[in-house]
């Protein structure tokens, strides 16, 4: 295994990892996605209205707000809607350069 800063997803091939404001963070030429564990909930972070209002029908089923979708830990979000979601992220931050 690599050090923390390593990737760990093959649709992140370029992503870094950091901890910002108690968040789990990738970024990739800015901010991509983010994780949490709280108490009661799980937070993942699409960090971009357009792309929830894109995949809108995909997460119909979960608990969202602007651009962050809230799950329980007994019921994690689908590998591929993961994957999904941050694709779009990085075609979204590859369009912003």
């Amino acid at each position: 295994m690599g050090p923390p800063s390593s990737p760990r997803h093959p649709a992140t091939p370029a992503a870094t990892e950091r901890i910002s404001s108690q968040i789990a963070t990738f970024d990739y030429k800015r901010s991509l996605v983010g994780f949490a564990a709280f108490k009661t909930h799980r937070g993942f972070y699409v960090m971009s209205p357009p792309v929830m209002a894109a995949h809108n029908d995909e997460l119909a089923s979960y608990d969202t707000v602007k651009a962050t979708v809230g799950f329980q830990s007994d019921k994690p979000l689908p590998a591929a809607l993961v994957t999904k979601l941050v694709r779009a992220r990085i075609q979204e931050n590859e369009r912003a350069r």
